[in-house]
């Protein structure tokens, strides 16, 4: 289809063709010519021509336009040209086909999931001034178009195989990684790096702004999936709606008005994004009510003991409050985080080479420093926690003797031991159950979901709880930890509190201290500076605890993703 003609004026030019501007037309199939010229079987029907062949099928993904070689005509020269062809059984009359598909134009839109394309309207395309020339148009699409989908197919294919066959044989961790990694950052990257920078290289760079912008969110997307897994639904919501946006802003941009209403893939991808997300939302809001729903009993019975313990213990539990008050406004208001000695450079060099086994010892060891910086290694982290583990069980014996404290019994159920009776009684002394070293699997899950990565902020592998039976005797340990010269604390979870939230723990009651040791033994292992974590738990709250119910707990902090 030939745009923009005087068919009168061109009539007048005389000539082979000149009734339509051109001297030739032909079509090509991979750049090479078909045919030789066609313009004998050439129909015209306003400023459309129709090229058939009879008896024969032609393959083609281009065609051939040449200008009129009369002097003079170069103001009747086609402005743009739109190549279809008919699905239907070839007509003796062109006219007689009714099912006529787009197959390429000289300005092609390509589609952004697809090798589709939708020819842009009122853009002109410049012939050659010399009269006779000839414009090829290969309708094939750029070949890193072509290879940015085939790559967006495989890549998503194979990350989804991955994920599943690593989720199914219960590496949710490594599933969850590769997934973000194929499926989204991969993908991003091929199509916001290599398919923006053939259309900025083209003919019409502005075709590369939908391509990167959609490579960057997708990339973003992906490395949240990876590393900060609590944020990813509602990541997800902004990832689709702003690509359904750029890309129905880029529509709007190219087509215009009217035609940007007939655009048949944005109202496709605005609708199956809206019930995608819709879908998700809704899989993820039921599994997460039934969650939600499963640690329902256990929170009734927490709240019973609650209920109970604010109408005996009211003044204890409003002092408690205001202690941990004071206690919180002299605390630093940034994240608590775990802190090891600097490594100073010079201590790593042997023979005048970086030494890689020297710096690991370095790291784990701890070469005295003065400054602190931010633990960055959960290897060196387990190390002081195994080397603070003893020392802080001793420091909690001592606090549990003074203010009349228990520890669980290692075999008998909802049977506590007070720490005066084990100090006399080694044989008592080993039933206690002390609390271990939190499993490495928690703690990636914690760094991961909660964390962003950031391993400083574990400040939980070492913990401990002391059980006690009224409100007065937290009330007295506290104040014995307070007065302890050997200990410093660094935050106050006050969960015995009027106002506390019990959703976040499922009902559940406790106050939780996290300290450090800083006595001369601990300075000298260099762990006086490893945060660990004392819970102060109440007699009524522990009886009612169980695995059953522990498990239930864990489904749902799984499902909030922390």
């Amino acid at each position: 289809q030939l745009r923009d003609h005087n068919l009168d004026e061109l009539a007048a030019m005389g000539g082979l063709g000149a009734t339509w501007g051109v001297s030739t037309l032909r079509v090509s199939l991979d750049d090479c010519r078909v045919a030789k010229n066609f313009l004998s079987e050439v129909h015209a029907n306003g400023t459309s021509l129709y090229l058939s062949f009879p008896g024969q099928l032609v393959r083609a993904n281009g065609f051939v336009i040449g200008t009129l070689k009369l002097p003079g005509s170069q103001a009747h020269d086609a402005v743009g040209f739109d190549m279809s062809y008919c699905e239907d059984a070839l007509p003796v009359d062109a006219d007689l086909c009714r099912n006529w598909r787009v197959m390429g134009s000289s300005d092609c839109r390509w589609h952004l999931y697809g090798m589709k394309c939708y020819p842009v309207p009122n853009w002109t395309y410049d012939t050659s001034l010399a009269r006779g020339q000839e414009h090829a148009f290969d309708l094939r699409g750029p070949w890193f178009h072509m290879f940015g989908n085939v790559m967006r197919y495989i890549l998503g294919a194979l990350g989804q195989i991955i994920a599943s066959i690593f989720a199914v044989s219960g590496r949710l961790h490594h599933a969850r990684v590769l997934c973000g990694l194929f499926t989204f950052v991969l993908n991003g990257v091929i199509n916001g790096v290599l398919v923006a920078a053939g259309h900025f290289s083209g003919p019409m760079p502005q075709l590369g702004i939908l391509p990167l912008y959609s490579g960057l969110v997708l990339s973003t997307f992906g490395l949240i999936v990876i590393f900060c897994e609590r944020y990813a639904m509602r990541f997800l919501l902004f990832t689709w709606v702003t690509l359904a946006l750029a890309q129905t802003l880029d529509i709007f941009s190219v087509f215009g008005g009217a035609a940007f209403l007939a655009y048949t893939p944005t109202r496709t991808l605005v609708l199956s994004l809206s019930a995608m997300w819709t879908f998700v939302w809704a899989c993820s809001t039921v599994i997460y009510y039934r969650a939600w729903r499963g640690v329902q009993p256990d929170m009734r019975k927490y709240q019973i003991v609650w209920l109970k313990l604010c109408q005996v213990a009211t003044d204890d539990l409003r002092e408690l409050g205001k202690i941990c008050s004071v206690l919180t406004k002299g605390l630093p208001k940034t994240h608590l985080r775990q802190t090891c000695r600097r490594v100073e450079e010079k201590r790593l060099t042997w023979g005048g080479f970086r030494n890689p086994i020297a710096k690991q010892c370095a790291e784990v060891l701890e070469v005295p420093e003065s400054e602190f910086e931010r633990m960055q290694s959960i290897d060196q982290l387990y190390l002081q926690a195994n080397l603070a583990h003893p020392i802080f069980i001793s420091k909690v014996c001592e606090w549990a003797r003074v203010s009349s404290g228990y520890f669980p019994h290692k075999t008998v159920a909802n049977t506590f031991i007070a720490w005066p009776d084990a100090i006399c009684n080694a044989s008592i002394a080993a039933n206690i159950k002390w609390a271990s070293i939190k499993k490495p699997d928690r703690s990636f899950e914690k760094v991961y979901r909660s964390y962003s990565n950031d391993v400083s902020r574990l400040v939980d592998i070492v913990r401990q709880q002391i059980i006690f039976k009224t409100v007065r005797d937290v009330l007295d340990c506290l104040a014995t930890i307070v007065s302890d010269p050997q200990a410093t604390i660094w935050r106050v979870k006050n969960r015995l509190a009027f106002d506390y939230d019990v959703k976040q723990s499922a009902g559940y009651r406790d106050v939780l201290l996290d300290v450090t040791i800083v006595s001369g033994y601990a300075q000298q292992l260099g762990i006086h500076r490893h945060v660990c974590e004392l819970q102060l738990v109440l007699e009524e709250f522990q009886l009612l605890k169980s695995d059953e119910g522990h498990h239930r707990y864990v489904d749902y902090r799984n499902k909030r993703a922390e």
